[in-house]
C-alpha cells in the first residue's frame, strides 16, 4: 500500500500492482567501520671489515608486513538482507525515514549484519647484499677508488580474504576479494669507479644489471664529473638511466567489480551530471610494462668567501611507461575529451555512464625540467652564530603524455584549462611552479635555536560552479625548535 499511494500521488498507476526493483543505501546498522591491526618487522644483520687497503660488507635483511582486518560494524550480507524484505510477511518500507526500518522487521534484520573478519595479508621482502671497495690503480692526481657488489632478494604477497568478504556478497566491502600468492626473484649486480684524473677534474662511472625471473635483465648507468675551475668555483654534470619493475601489488592485485568514487560528468561532451557513482573495476594489470627513465643534469656551486656557497643545477628527466592507477575522474574526464587511450575504460548506457574501469596502467611518459637552488651562509652574531641555508626547486616544465599522444603541461596546475583533470591528477598531488625550505638556526654555547619556513606556490585547483578558475594561494608553514646540549651525553630539545 505504502508503494501504491506513492506512485498514485506522482501519476505511476500503470506501475502498482507491479514488481518493483528498487536500489537502497541501507543504513539499518549504521555507518561502516572496519579496524586493521598492521604488524611490521625489519631484521638487518650482517657483518664489515677490512682486507688489506680493501673495505668489505655483508648484511642480510628481512622484512615482513603482516595484515589482520576486521569489519566491526555497518556492514551486511546481500543474500540475507535481500531475503528477509523479499518477505512480503515483513512489510519492509523503502520510504521509512533515513531508509532505518523500525520495530519487528529491525530485529529480523540484525541477523543480516557481519561482524568478521575481512582479509589476512603479508608482504615478505628478504635478501642478502655483499660489496667491497678501495684503491683501484694509481692515477696522477691520486688513487682511483671502485666499489663492487652483488644483491639477491625475495618478495612474497600473500593475501587471504574472508570466506564471506571473499564472495562480494558484503555490501560495503568493495566487492569480492580474491586470494593472491605470488612472488619474485631479483638479483643484481653493480660497480662504481671514481677517478681523479687532475686535481681539479674528477670523474664517476656506475654500472648496474638487475635480472627478475618475471621481467627479464635491465642494465642502468650513470656518467658524472666535476671540475673545480678555481677555488670557488666548482663545475658539476650527470647524465643517468633508471628502472623500475612493477611491483607485486601492482601485478596482481585482483580486478574487482564494485563502486567507483564520486565523480562528474560536466564537462565537453559529458551528462551535466555530478557527484556520480556507478559499477568500477579495480585493481592490478599483469600485463604492466617497466618504467625506464634518463636523465641529465648540469650544475654550478660558487663559494666566494669561506662562509658562504650559492648553488644552482639544471635538469632534465624522462620517465617511460609510467605506472599510475588513474582515478575515475580522470578516466571520464579522458574519455570525453575523446583521448583514444582511454575509449575503452568506460561503458555508455545512451550517453549515460555505466561504467568505469580504473585498473593500474602503463599512462604514457612525462617530461620533466627544472632548477634546484642551494645557498648556505655563516656569520658571527653578537655572542653566536648564525647559520642560514636555503634549498628550492623552480619548476620549468612538467608534461604528461598519454599513450595516444595527448599532452597535460602540470606545472601549477591540477585541471586542464577546461577544468578536466590533467594526468595522474589522482596520484602524487600537485607539481609546484616553485617551492623552498629557509631556515636560519643561532647558536650560542650549549644553546641553539632553529626557524624554519617551508614554502609551497600557489596552484589551480579546479573550477567553481559557475565554471571561473579557482586558485590555492600561496602557502608558508614554520617550524621552530629549542635545543640545549649544555649536560654531557644528553640534548634535550623542544
Amino acid at each position: 500500500q505504502l508503494a501504491a499511494d506513492y506512485l498514485t500521488k506522482y501519476g505511476y498507476t500503470a506501475l502498482v500492482g507491479q514488481p518493483l526493483a528498487i536500489t537502497a543505501r541501507v543504513f539499518d546498522f549504521g555507518g561502516r567501520q572496519q579496524t586493521d591491526s598492521s604488524t611490521q618487522t625489519r631484521l638487518v644483520a650482517g657483518v664489515r671489515g677490512s682486507i688489506g687497503a680493501h673495505d668489505y660488507e655483508v648484511g642480510m635483511m628481512v622484512n615482513e608486513s603482516k595484515l589482520s582486518g576486521m569489519y566491526t560494524g555497518g556492514v551486511f550480507s546481500v543474500t540475507e538482507y535481500n531475503r528477509i524484505i523479499n518477505d512480503p510477511a515483513n512489510n519492509w518500507n523503502p520510504w521509512a525515514p533515513g531508509g532505518v526500518q523500525t520495530g519487528a522487521l529491525a530485529d529480523k534484520l540484525k541477523a543480516a549484519q557481519y561482524i568478521g573478519p575481512s582479509l589476512n595479508g603479508k608482504s615478505t621482502n628478504t635478501g642478502i647484499d655483499a660489496k667491497i671497495g678501495g684503491e683501484l690503480f694509481a692515477m696522477p692526481a691520486g688513487a682511483a677508488m671502485y666499489a663492487v657488489g652483488l644483491q639477491a632478494r625475495n618478495e612474497h604477497l600473500v593475501r587471504d580474504p574472508a570466506p564471506k568478504p571473499g564472495t562480494g556478497d558484503i555490501a560495503g566491502a568493495g566487492g569480492a576479494a580474491f586470494a593472491i600468492d605470488e612472488k619474485r626473484n631479483v638479483k643484481a649486480a653493480f660497480g662504481e669507479l671514481v677517478m681523479p684524473i687532475t686535481k681539479r677534474l674528477e670523474a664517476t662511472a656506475s654500472l648496474r644489471t638487475d635480472r627478475y625471473n618475471d621481467f627479464g635483465t635491465a642494465t642502468t648507468y650513470k656518467l658524472s664529473g666535476s671540475w673545480r675551475a678555481t677555488d670557488s668555483v666548482l663545475v658539476r654534470a650527470s647524465h643517468n638511466t633508471g628502472f623500475r619493475a612493477p611491483s607485486l601489488p601492482e601485478l596482481y592485485q585482483p580486478q574487482v567489480l564494485g563502486t567507483t568514487e564520486q565523480f562528474n560528468d560536466n564537462g565537453p561532451g559529458g551528462t551535466g551530471q555530478t557527484d556520480l557513482q556507478v559499477t568500477g573495476v579495480t585493481g592490478g594489470n599483469p600485463n604492466l610494462k617497466p618504467e625506464k627513465s634518463e636523465s641529465y643534469a648540469l650544475g654550478l656551486v660558487l663559494s666566494p668567501t669561506r662562509d658562504l656557497s650559492v648553488g644552482i643545477d639544471y635538469f632534465q628527466v624522462t620517465i617511460k611507461d609510467i605506472i599510475q592507477t588513474p582515478g575515475a575522474q580522470d578516466v571520464v574526464s579522458r574519455f570525453r575529451a575523446g583521448d583514444p587511450a582511454y575509449a575503452g575504460l568506460v561503458t555508455l548506457n545512451g550517453n549515460d555512464i555505466d561504467r568505469v574501469i580504473t585498473v593500474t596502467s602503463n599512462l604514457g611518459t612525462a617530461k620533466v625540467k627544472g632548477v634546484d637552488l642551494f645557498t648556505a651562509y655563516r656569520m658571527n652574531l653578537g655572542p653566536g652564530k648564525l647559520d642560514v641555508a636555503l634549498n628550492g626547486t623552480y619548476m620549468i616544465k612538467f608534461n604528461q603524455t598519454s599513450p595516444s599522444g595527448a599532452v597535460s603541461r602540470k606545472v601549477g596546475t591540477i585541471v586542464e584549462p577546461d577544468g578536466t583533470p590533467v594526468l595522474g591528477a589522482d596520484n602524487g598531488g600537485v607539481v609546484l611552479r616553485w617551492k623552498h625550505v629557509l631556515s636560519g638556526t643561532y647558536t650560542m654555547g650549549p644553546w641553539s635555536g632553529t626557524l624554519t619556513q617551508n614554502f609551497t606556490n600557489g596552484y589551480r585547483a579546479g573550477n567553481d560552479l559557475n565554471d571561473n578558475p579557482v586558485y590555492i594561494g600561496d602557502q608558508a608553514i614554520y617550524d621552530a625548535n629549542i635545543s640545549y646540549r649544555g649536560i654531557k651525553n644528553l640534548t634535550l630539545t623542544g
